[in-house]
């Protein structure tokens, strides 16, 4: 049982209230409304000033609270560079086994792959992990707040890909995966008390199924 303090509460009110918005913006971004690029623009706006306030003001958070500092460095890159490799051999066998490939966007133009590679993963580590998972301490047990940031962070996947996947079990497996993944990297957030390895595993993660997608072996075609 959960006792929560007024100070805890307005907390996790705080982080509850930055995800959520963020999460509905980008749900009603990727919705094929033709206008719905302009109505989402008020919740990221809400999400994101938010975010700033609650951090750099209202109750400041530091780059050591946030997960950046250079203790045990080569052991978090170590630890974060086995993980991302072990995740990607098991993606590929739990695809050759299924018989299925998860068809994201390929993005050709080189400005784009930066993007989407290093800096849509850093802004989601920074924002669920670096931040909402470090600022729900004292709040919930390690445990808890490992699973409910991978049920946030699947959500948002959710909500990036709910319009766009047309079979259902694709879209299972990119929440499914996407929630697994959440859990791993919380959990080494937890344990090394740096963010520096869920960022790292979550790059080359997804640099690494960026290459596989772009060029398919036989039988992921």
């Amino acid at each position: 049982m959960f006792v929560i303090t007024p100070k805890y509460k307005y907390k996790l009110i705080e982080v509850l209230l930055v995800l959520i918005s963020f999460e509905v913006g980008i749900f009603i971004y990727f919705s094929p409304l033709l206008r719905a690029k302009v109505l989402s623009s008020p919740f990221f706006l809400f999400s994101v000033m938010y975010w700033f306030y609650a951090i750099f003001f209202y109750q400041p958070m530091s780059l050591v609270e946030f997960g950046l500092h250079l203790e045990n460095i080569f052991r978090n890159l170590f630890l974060g560079i086995t993980l991302a490799v072990g995740l990607y051999i098991l993606w590929l066998g739990y695809l050759y086994l299924t018989q299925r490939s998860i068809c994201l966007p390929h993005y050709g133009g080189s400005l784009l792959v930066v993007i989407s590679l290093i800096l849509i993963p850093l802004f989601e580590e920074f924002l669920f992990r670096g931040y909402a998972q470090n600022r729900l301490k004292g709040i919930f047990p390690p445990l808890a707040r490992i699973i409910l940031i991978s049920i946030m962070l699947a959500g948002y996947k959710w909500a990036i890909h709910f319009f766009r996947m047309q079979s259902f079990l694709k879209f299972c497996d990119i929440v499914g995966i996407s929630f697994v993944g959440s859990l791993i990297c919380s959990y080494t957030l937890e344990r090394t008390k740096s963010l520096i390895t869920p960022i790292i595993i979550h790059i080359i993660w997804d640099s690494l199924v960026y290459i596989s997608l772009s060029t398919l072996p036989w039988w992921m075609i």
